[in-house]
């Protein structure tokens, strides 16, 4: 079996049966026997990822990951291999990703490297909570941190043959805010009217509005705005004919450094204190700040990867995107313990390519084969040749 042969099984068979984060049962089961068929040795660091060691062993060198999990979508592309699960799809390229990495498993079984490697196929990238942490505190003593660490999204904006790579913030860190919102409850009724200490739905929009004046709104942050947040949900009231007594608001703030997000907290929680004296509501504000890592790439990872498609022949579209995006991953766990470079491997081929995450989302799996050799460079530090057996 060819490689492209092998990575369109891999990709297709995934893609047929996709399932959601922490579920990856039938999709860890089967790498298994497809990595045992090739004599490695692995491990379980959760229930349903695999770690995989390659070369002598000892602390690795150089890790890679790919992440297992499919998103609840109900597919629309009409592909022969479409998903057989109702409401569950591989719209995020995650097929993709591992199928790459179980190529270069073959390769590396082939021709053993020289130094230790770990290949990491994690379960639950996109939901909270996430797997990445999962895997770090299962991975054995010895065998964790690495040295330096790998991952690749595949990312439709850029064309297929390009390589995004950026220095620095790819993706900001997330942390979820939870405002809750409670009035003493008033009485209304005959000709007695007391409306109590205060009507919590005034008491969210006051909130909404000063958050909106002293903290940035948005999704993206930037270097000149570190910190943004995004109020997505509110409500308060129980019934049309009384004044609210509870309420509550939702939003997500994304960060690029920690000082802007401790900032960010005692800013919002200075406004909850404001709106409680302002208007009687007692307000509280819970973050809670484990829901994305930042993922910041190091400056000699990108230069590893860029060395790597240069020997390879891909095109590198250097320091892009320009700006951190406005999603998150969850390879940023990783690179709080190790160097590394999560980089954006161009699927677009055309005006009509669909977007991540849409029911439509589909990629040509020959996009993938020269990112294999340059994930085998990366696997052994040799940037001078590609062993494709």
């Amino acid at each position: 079996m060819s490689d492209l042969e092998l990575l369109r099984w891999i990709r297709r068979t995934m893609h047929q049966w996709p399932e959601l984060g922490h579920e990856e049962h039938r999709t860890s089961a089967f790498l298994e026997g497809v990595l045992g068929g090739f004599g490695l040795r692995f491990s379980r660091p959760a229930p349903t990822s695999l770690a995989v060691s390659l070369g002598p062993r000892g602390r690795p060198t150089v890790a890679f990951r790919a992440d297992l999990d499919a998103i609840a979508r109900t597919e629309e592309t009409e592909l022969p291999f479409a998903s057989e699960r109702p409401g569950v799809m591989h719209a995020c390229g995650h097929d993709g990703h591992t199928a790459a990495l179980v190529v270069l498993a073959r390769r590396l079984a082939r021709r053993q490297p020289i130094d230790p490697v770990l290949l990491i196929f994690q379960q639950a990238e996109e939901v909270h909570p996430s797997g990445a942490r999962r895997v770090i505190e299962g991975l054995g003593p010895g065998t964790w941190p690495a040295d330096q660490m790998y991952g690749l999204h595949l990312w439709p904006e850029l064309p297929e043959d390009t390589i995004g790579l950026r220095t620095g913030a790819l993706m900001p860190g997330i942390s979820g805010v939870t405002a809750t919102f409670r009035a003493v409850q008033g009485r209304s009724h005959g000709t007695r009217v007391d409306a109590g200490a205060g009507d919590a739905l005034n008491a969210v929009n006051r909130f909404c509005s000063m958050v909106e004046r002293v903290v940035p709104a948005g999704r993206c942050p930037t270097s000149e705005r570190p910190v943004v947040v995004h109020v997505g949900m509110a409500q308060a009231g129980e019934a049309p004919n009384q004044p609210a007594s509870s309420g509550s608001v939702r939003a997500t703030m994304r960060w690029l450094d920690h000082d802007a997000r401790v900032r960010c907290e005692k800013d919002l929680r200075q406004i909850a204190e404001d709106v409680t004296a302002e208007t009687g509501v007692a307000v509280n504000v819970c973050v809670e700040n484990d829901v994305r890592p930042l993922v910041p790439n190091a400056a000699s990872a990108v230069n590893n990867v860029a060395s790597a498609c240069e020997k390879v022949g891909l095109n590198v579209a250097a320091n892009y995107p320009q700006a951190p995006l406005g999603v998150s991953d969850d390879f940023g766990c990783y690179l709080e313990h190790v160097p590394g470079a999560l980089f954006l491997v161009g699927c677009g081929t055309g005006n009509d390519q669909a977007d991540l995450h849409d029911p439509k989302f589909d990629f040509r799996e020959e996009a993938l084969l020269p990112v294999v050799d340059v994930l085998e460079l990366l696997a052994r530090q040799d940037f001078g040749s590609v062993v494709n057996p």
